[in-house]
């Protein structure tokens, strides 16, 4: 898979009553190939100032304002090196609807080591010091609008089993893990974390054509039992950074930020 990091200019201002998410999957949806498209994607909301653009969540509307800076993310699960060239082409050579494109990082990802390897703390080396004397490890997770799922049921709390389970799926479907690696790894983190404190909520996000879905957002803490279950939450948490968490990603759901908080002396 192939991610986009675009940062962009505003250049005609433009009223946005509905998920800033939703506003990018109609311009992938438009400008980029067709096959592409349907190999299946994810995207982060709108990104400005640092913080999430949070049009349509509980009725909020704004303005992206004529010259003002964004920041939005693309990740394409076609590993069709001609169609990657088009979408960097297209992003580098021309305008994004309302946007003038600045800059353009890409990443190819072809197995969970590509992503390993690219992550500032994945590894036991690195997460050592973050351990207490009890063991345990510390990690805030932000969570922009997200909904995790259950045998078709909506978990509208971050559940950390619903998290480490979902993460780890992403991993099999679209980094090519063993599925029975990260099933066996997933139970056993799922019984290693618990959620320490909480202050997400539940909201209402229009996501367009008159529809509203309720989702989770908000900060969690959670405690993760041993370092090696530290390091493998942590690699997680890393996919869900790039590609989402949950359902619905294709419209910007599920975007997380985390930090691994260090231990009190």
């Amino acid at each position: 898979m192939t991610v986009f990091s675009v940062e962009a200019t505003v250049v005609k201002s433009i009223p946005l009553i509905g998920w800033s998410g939703s506003f990018l999957a109609k311009i992938a949806k438009s400008y980029f190939p067709k096959e592409v498209i349907e190999c299946g994607f994810s995207l982060s909301p709108l990104i400005q100032g640092g913080k999430i653009v949070l049009s349509g969540v509980n009725g909020f509307s704004t303005v992206l304002e004529a010259g003002s800076k964004v920041f939005f993310r693309f990740t394409f699960f076609c590993r069709d090196i001609s169609s990657i060239s088009k979408i960097l082409n297209m992003l580098t050579s021309s305008s994004l609807y309302v946007f003038k494109v600045d800059g353009v990082e890409f990443q190819v990802f072809d197995s969970s080591m590509d992503f390993i390897n690219s992550c500032s703390l994945c590894g036991e080396a690195k997460l050592v010091n973050y351990i207490d004397s009890r063991g345990r490890g510390l990690v805030e997770v932000f969570f922009g609008p997200t909904m995790l799922m259950f045998r078709g049921w909506r978990i509208l709390y971050p559940s950390p089993q619903r998290l480490v389970y979902t993460l780890a799926k992403s991993c099999v479907d679209f980094l090519g893990v063993d599925p029975r690696i990260a099933k066996k790894r997933a139970r056993t983190l799922s019984k290693n974390i618990d959620v320490i404190s909480f202050g997400t909520k539940v909201v209402d996000v229009s996501i367009g054509r008159n529809r509203k879905v309720k989702a989770f957002m908000g900060k969690a803490i959670f405690g993760v039992q041993g370092l090696i279950n530290l390091r493998d939450f942590v690699e997680l948490l890393e996919v869900g950074r790039v590609i989402g968490a949950g359902r619905s990603r294709g419209i910007g759901f599920g975007y997380i930020e985390y930090r691994v908080i260090e231990p009190r002396v």
